[in-house]
């Protein structure tokens, strides 16, 4: 048998620090050799204004400055100064251009910060996360384009009842505000379908995609999934 050695690494947060701890833990017939981390050994503010200052420049946080980001909440003391950071983090974390970054961003510092985070900052962060750029840009081009369309479909009702005015005006009216009604729809779901085969084809997740989503149904959507796959 290949014996491994197993690597123990715990981390601190900054209400924690050096020589508070036991780094060996003896139980008789087993000893732990823990490796530790002491986060109030990271200066909070130089790390916070770096990512800001790169954040305002536009330019991309490293692999590492995002891990640093998901910490910063724990590297201060007390429990406000804790929940300050999230706060601060947040309005940050929205000035991620990148996605996929922001939200690995934000739910690192959900798990994280689980123990200290308000409960109403934890759903706000919940919700940005459900609400993402992609689904956004979504529901203004969706109402965009209804507007568009209903001002299309109203022209022509228009015009379709003052035709039909000469012969029948009730009757006819009746028909164009029915053609105009299912042209709306159609098109409005013709419109969402394309929207929703860009999304599943950019690996969308597909709770996020359904959640977005106000004409297609489900079964619908799943059967779109299919074709793209």
């Amino acid at each position: 048998n290949i014996m491994r050695k197993i690597r123990m690494i715990v981390i601190y947060t900054a209400d924690i620090a050096p020589g508070q701890t036991r780094p060996n833990l003896d139980i008789g017939c087993l000893q732990f050799q823990l490796e530790e981390a002491f986060l109030t050994e990271l200066d909070s503010m130089k790390i916070e204004d770096g990512i800001r200052q790169k954040l305002n420049r536009g330019e991309p946080l490293t692999a590492e400055e995002q891990m640093q980001f998901i910490i910063l909440p724990l590297t201060h003391q007390g429990k406000e100064k804790k929940e300050a950071c999230i706060r601060r983090c947040f309005d940050l974390a929205k000035q991620v251009e990148d996605e996929q970054a922001q939200v690995f961003i934000l739910s690192g510092i959900l798990v994280f910060a689980d123990k200290v985070i308000d409960n109403e900052d934890s759903k706000e962060m919940r919700d940005w996360i459900m609400m993402t750029k992609v689904s956004r840009l979504f529901e203004e081009e969706k109402i965009e384009y209804g507007k568009k369309m209903a001002a299309e479909a109203a022209e022509k009702a228009t015009k379709a009842t003052k035709e039909a005015a000469e012969k029948a005006a009730k009757r006819a009216a009746k028909k164009a505000a029915k053609r105009a009604k299912e042209t709306t729809e159609k098109a409005a779901k013709e419109n969402e379908t394309e929207i929703v085969k860009r999304m599943l084809a950019n690996n969308i997740p597909l709770e996020q995609v359904k959640a977005v989503v106000t004409i297609l149904t489900e079964d619908e959507i799943n059967n779109l999934q299919k074709e793209i796959l």
